[in-house]
């Protein structure tokens, strides 16, 4: 191979040149349109002792059309490396009409209010949207207040939703790709490489989701900082929450290596062929709705902001979320009787599923005012992401039929976790001074009399006048490094093109530096 000369001039590739039987152009024209009207009005209704009463509604129309087409040569298959889907495009269109209303009832408050029940609100959300593809559905939402004191908040609710499969889902057509499995009856060959594709299916029914959620707020001193025990505690703020995710019928797919470990009892629509060697060649999927899960997890973290003291002032927050459970009722195939076969997978802290169960962020910042109006700010951001198992794996032993993919000699291997820290400084030039009439010139009272003695004392005006002051007014200078201490991704042996988990929040992006200039005008 000679890379400074033209290859189709020399044999063999020269058979190519300019041969309009071998070679061609290819293209892929996608188009989709959404066009979506929106009308709500509301407002309150009456003023009752414990606060307004609101009510609000509203209508909705959203059409979605999607369509794919692409040149003869690539929707026939008739290429030596395909791009495109191959066979029927894409054509796909849906309506939707939608209403929906909102009632919020104050049941304490204002007038209504002593210690131990301070406020409690209740609102009562519904939406019914009507389908042309999938009939219709009626979904509420109840959410509810609670303050027994002032400074503390329980806030609760409870959702319900409707997700109809998307226009690809339903009608698209197989696009052919490269991919890797490992073959169940021959293990020891590795990962082979075969042809894999994807199409849509229109027999698709909707997801539902139901959504709980808790949340408390504390936040002491605020409500009367200067009387409050708590008042020395004014700037802290801190937050726990709780919520359970469930959703059914969800659509997805059975991965390549799914379909291979599952065998003959592969759902309809699934399946693989074996070469004339007897190894698996080629696997095809589908959109399917695989069955519910659940997630589970909590969030807490707090902040706290001082005041401005003549050293400056101190901003500290702290966040964490942390998913303790994530399960699946997963369709896995069909029993003698040709029903479905479904197994309950563990899918907490997988690098192939949800990733790290644990994940915080804390930031901790100095700032101080100087010349009046100009602000000097300079702090440290710390990330952490949790450890997770590698892409294979036997999904927390709930796979049996995993143990074939896993690393030489059968092991699990865990991607460590991930901590960096990022350090900026930054100042920010504040606004130019604005002489108003009210204010007197120095020396004279507000009726342009001449005063004498101490009253005669103006103090100096904040901020100045230079005129480079004038433009660099509202402007703020920042530099940052990221990643301040070098530190590498985790290594994930079994992503072979990254070499670590990209879907975790990791990245290959190791210490580097910026500069940032903002202007507000």
């Amino acid at each position: 191979f000679n890379p400074f000369a033209d290859e189709f001039l020399f044999a063999p590739n020269q058979a190519f040149d300019r041969n309009k039987n071998l070679v061609g152009s290819i293209w892929e024209d996608i188009r989709s349109d959404i066009m979506q009207f929106h009308n709500v009005v509301g407002g309150p209704l009456w003023d009752l002792p414990s606060g307004q009463l609101a009510v609000a509604g509203g209508w909705e129309y959203r059409s979605e059309d999607y369509i794919v087409n692409v040149d003869p040569n690539s929707k026939s298959g008739n290429l030596a490396a395909i791009q495109f889907p191959v066979g029927r495009q894409t054509n796909g269109r849906r309506y939707i009409w939608s209403i929906f209303g909102e009632l919020d009832i104050p049941l304490l408050g204002d007038k209504w209010s002593w210690p131990g029940a301070r406020s409690l609100q209740v609102t009562i959300s519904e939406r019914q949207d009507y389908y042309s593809d999938f009939g219709s559905a009626a979904k509420p939402k109840f959410a509810i207040l609670y303050k027994p004191l002032n400074d503390f908040t329980v806030q609760a609710s409870y959702d319900e939703s409707f997700v109809a499969p998307s226009l690809p889902e339903l009608f698209s057509s197989p696009l052919p790709a490269e991919t890797s499995v490992v073959d169940p009856l021959h293990p020891s060959a590795g990962a082979l490489t075969v042809l894999a594709q994807t199409t849509g299916n229109p027999r698709l029914k909707p997801e539902n989701a139901y959504m709980y959620y808790v949340r408390g707020i504390w936040n002491p001193g605020s409500s009367d900082p200067d009387h409050s025990w708590w008042g020395w505690a004014n700037g802290f703020s801190a937050y726990f929450d709780w919520f359970q995710i469930d959703q059914h019928n969800v659509v997805a797919t059975l991965t390549p290596q799914e379909v291979v470990d599952i065998g003959n009892g592969v759902l309809p629509g699934n399946g693989f062929i074996r070469g004339p060697t007897g190894l698996i060649s080629e696997v095809f999927n589908q959109y399917e709705n695989l069955g519910n899960t659940r997630n589970d997890g909590i969030d807490w973290g707090f902040s706290y902001t001082s005041k401005e003291y003549g050293w400056g002032k101190i901003e500290l927050t702290y966040d964490a979320t942390y998913i303790y459970s994530i399960t699946a009722k997963t369709v896995q195939g069909l029993l003698p009787n040709g029903s479905f076969f479904y197994r309950v997978f563990d899918e907490t802290d997988l690098a192939n599923f949800f990733g790290p169960n644990l994940k915080m962020l804390a930031s901790l910042f100095y700032s101080k005012t100087l010349f009046g109006t100009d602000t000097f700010r300079t702090g440290l951001t710390l990330h952490f992401i949790n450890s997770e198992l590698d892409f294979n794996n036997t999904v927390n032993g709930t796979n049996p039929t995993a143990v074939a993919t896993l690393d030489f000699p059968g092991f699990i291997h865990v991607v460590g976790n991930w901590t960096t820290l990022d350090w900026q400084i930054s100042y920010k030039f504040g606004p130019p001074v604005e002489i108003t009439p009210e204010t007197p010139k120095p020396g004279y009272n507000k009726e342009g009399k001449k005063i004498i003695g101490e009253k005669a004392i103006a103090p100096a005006p904040e901020g100045h006048h230079w005129s480079w002051r004038n433009l660099l007014a509202n402007t703020t200078i920042t530099f940052g490094i990221n990643n301040l201490f070098d530190t590498r991704p985790p290594l994930a042996v079994d992503n072979v093109l990254s070499n670590f988990d990209n879907g975790s929040g990791s990245n290959f992006f190791q210490r580097y530096f910026w500069f940032s200039v903002d202007k507000k005008f």
